[in-house]
């Protein structure tokens, strides 16, 4: 693992696994109506094959979106503003994703904010992934906005697929193998 020589924002060699989960903690700097979308992290071949964790300043939503060369899918947080009708974007913000994509299922994903279920279902049948997927940004993603807030940390556990117990307990007892980027 290791950031790419000579580039300043942070890419890593590290193969995106078929099933694995992820837990981020960010805090944006950006208010809920911005225009602009910004990228937590991204995994990317081009723009028909990527997975990308991102806020979608269209639905003000935490959206994780995946395409690998088909059907454009996502995972939706919950809506966004200041807190006067929705869940107040700037705070600290705990994303879990239990990702599979192994099968063409609408199902079998789960997308949590704050420790609570908000999306399992892509929204359609996924592209089973097919392509190798080896370089992961953080915090930016190919011509894209870069996030605009803080980034505590992402761990990310390969070949796992985190359990509802494993959320309610907030990750303490998985024994399981881990990558882990502290930015603080």
């Amino acid at each position: 693992f290791g950031n790419l020589a000579g580039d300043p924002i942070p890419q890593y060699c590290f193969e995106m696994p078929d099933y694995f989960t992820f837990w981020v903690r960010v805090k944006p700097y950006f208010a809920y109506d911005t225009t602009e979308s910004h990228r937590i992290f991204t995994w990317r071949i081009d723009d028909t094959h990527r997975l990308i964790l991102y806020y979608r300043s269209a639905e003000d939503k935490i959206s994780l979106y995946w395409r690998d060369g088909g059907t454009d899918c996502f995972l939706w947080s919950q809506q966004f503003d200041d807190g006067t009708s929705y869940d107040n974007l700037n705070q600290w913000l705990d994303i879990v994703g239990v990702i599979d994509l192994r099968t063409s299922q609408s199902t079998g994903s789960s997308f949590y904010v704050n420790w609570v279920l908000r999306d399992s279902d892509w929204g359609g049948n996924i592209d089973v992934k097919s392509f190798n997927f080896p370089i992961l940004s953080i915090g930016h993603g190919a011509g894209a906005n870069h996030w605009d807030g803080e980034i505590a940390f992402l761990r990310i556990w390969p070949n796992y697929l985190a359990t509802s117990t494993d959320i309610s307990n907030r990750m303490r007892n998985i024994k399981a193998e881990e990558v882990y980027w502290s930015f603080n």
